[in-house]
């Protein structure tokens, strides 16, 4: 199973089915919390180009998320049934990726059965099926990692960029992201680490240090 070659397209098809049809199980959902301030930030960002939160400009959440609910907004229209079928997409490329991220961390057949667990993860199902960043962000954040797993084997300056360009925009849908991103700058340079059975938390040929971090960067990665 593993080996086969034509595997990641057989588990994104797998992965977006079960969440297809659990999203088709209950086609409608009523927005509460946190749902409520992303879909009002989207829409302002739709209608008038502002960004507003409870009625007001506001940079009180990060901005990628709503900025995604815009994009599928202007496409399909309102429709959170939409939202959610996108969602079950990224979510099924997700599962790609946790495999193919796997592969570098591993051997395929442990990273064949990394994928096939998202694929069939409960928990991700149901938080890609309402208006929360959790879905988006583990995309963009397992993308981040890949590419800067592959630093360390390639070096290439195209390799740097998209390992830049993708932990950005995951720090950009949660802000939780940022204090880790120096971790995988640093301890996501080379594969053989992770085979070693462990990735420092900062690296001193790298020149990045402990105490060059913010305070509360060092409490969170350090408690």
């Amino acid at each position: 199973m593993a080996d086969d070659p034509k595997f990641p397209l057989k588990l994104f098809l797998t992965a977006l089915t079960v969440r297809i049809l659990f999203t088709l199980i209950h086609p409608q959902i009523y927005l509460i919390s946190d749902m409520l301030g992303y879909n009002e930030a989207a829409m302002s960002l739709l209608e008038d180009g502002e960004f507003r939160v409870k009625g007001v400009i506001s940079a009180s959440r990060p901005p990628m998320y709503p900025f995604f609910l815009t994009v599928v907004y202007f496409v399909f229209g309102q429709s959170l049934l939409a939202v959610r079928l996108m969602q079950a997409v990224v979510g099924a490329i997700t599962a790609v990726m946790v495999f193919q991220t796997g592969k570098l961390m591993f051997d395929r057949k442990t990273a064949a059965l990394a994928g096939i667990f998202y694929a069939f993860y409960t928990a991700s199902w149901a938080l890609g099926d309402i208006l929360l960043t959790e879905s988006l962000f583990t995309l963009l954040m397992i993308i981040s990692v890949y590419f800067m797993i592959r630093i360390g084997e390639s070096g290439s300056p195209w390799v740097i960029f998209w390992a830049g360009l993708f932990a950005g925009a995951a720090a950009l849908t949660r802000t939780a992201y940022m204090p880790y991103i120096p971790f995988i700058l640093t301890g996501g340079r080379s594969a053989d680490r992770f085979a070693a059975g462990g990735i420092p938390l900062y690296s001193d040929d790298a020149g990045l240090r402990d105490d060059h971090l913010p305070v509360d960067a060092k409490e969170l990665l350090y408690p």
